[in-house]
C-alpha cells in the first residue's frame, strides 16, 4: 500500500490516475488495518469461549511464584489508526483532482502514516506483559512498540476493576492500567486471580524497580505500570 503511494507521488500522468492510486492505498491500508482488529478479537472471543481466562496463561515458576503471561498487542487503537488513514486517502484523492500543489503534501503524509503503520503491525507479536506475585513482591515485564520496561516491587497488588479497564495498585501507587490489552471478561478474571493470590506463599526479594509500565490509550500519559 505505501508502494502505490510513492508511486502516486512520483507519478507525472493524469490527475485521476494519481487519485485512483491514492484511493488504492488508503482503502488497502484501512481494509489491513481493520482486518488485523477484527482477526484480533475473534481470536480473544474464540478463547474465551473454551476458558474464563481467555488469553491470559497462568504458571507457577521454581520459586512458586505466580506468573501471569498477558497479550500486550492491545494498546494501538487500530480501528482509529484506520479511520485516519481514510480521512487523508480521501482528502488526497480530492485534492490531486482539484488542486494538485497542495495534493502532494497530503500523498507525502498518507506514504508516512502506512509505513509508521507497517512497522507497528510488523513488531506487534514481539509485544508481551508478564505479572510475577508472590505474598511478598510482585514483578512486572512488558514489551511494546520496542520498548521494554521492568518494574517490581514489595507487597500484593490491588486490581481495581473499572467498566473500561482494570486498574492495578500497589502499597507504592499505580502501577498500571490495562485497557484494549484484554478483553472485559479477561479483566474480570484477572482481578478476581490478583485478590485470591494475595495469600500465596513466596519469598524472593525483588530487584530494585527499573522502570514503570502502563499500558495506557494512545496520546495519553503511557508512564504509570
Amino acid at each position: 500500500m505505501a508502494l502505490a503511494g510513492l508511486l502516486s507521488l512520483a507519478w507525472g500522468g493524469p490527475r485521476w490516475f494519481q487519485a485512483l492510486l491514492n484511493t488504492f492505498a488508503g482503502a488497502g491500508a484501512v481494509f489491513v488495518l481493520l482486518h488485523f482488529a477484527r482477526q484480533k478479537r475473534a481470536s480473544a472471543r474464540a478463547l474465551l469461549a473454551q476458558s474464563p481466562s481467555g488469553r491470559i496463561r497462568e504458571r507457577h515458576d521454581a520459586s512458586s511464584h505466580l506468573v501471569l503471561d498477558l497479550p500486550g498487542a492491545g494498546i494501538e487503537p487500530w480501528p482509529v489508526d484506520a479511520w485516519v488513514v481514510g480521512v487523508v486517502s480521501v482528502l488526497t484523492a480530492f485534492m490531486a483532482l482539484s488542486a494538485e500543489a497542495l495534493a502532494r503534501p497530503l500523498a507525502f503524509t498518507l506514504v508516512l502514516l502506512m509505513i509508521v503503520l507497517g512497522l507497528r503491525l510488523a513488531s506487534v507479536n514481539a509485544d508481551h506483559i508478564r505479572l510475577e506475585v508472590s505474598d511478598a513482591a510482585w514483578w512486572v515485564q512488558a514489551r511494546e512498540g520496542g520498548r521494554s520496561i521492568r518494574r517490581s516491587g514489595f507487597g500484593p497488588l490491588v486490581p481495581e476493576l473499572l467498566a473500561d479497564s482494570l486498574v492495578i495498585w500497589s502499597s507504592e501507587g499505580r502501577v498500571g492500567v490495562l485497557r484494549r490489552e484484554l478483553e472485559p471478561e479477561e479483566r474480570a478474571w484477572l482481578a478476581e486471580r490478583l485478590k485470591r493470590v494475595r495469600g500465596a506463599p513466596g519469598s524472593v526479594v525483588p530487584e530494585p524497580a527499573r522502570g514503570e509500565v502502563d499500558q495506557a490509550e494512545a496520546g495519553e500519559d503511557r508512564q504509570g505500570e
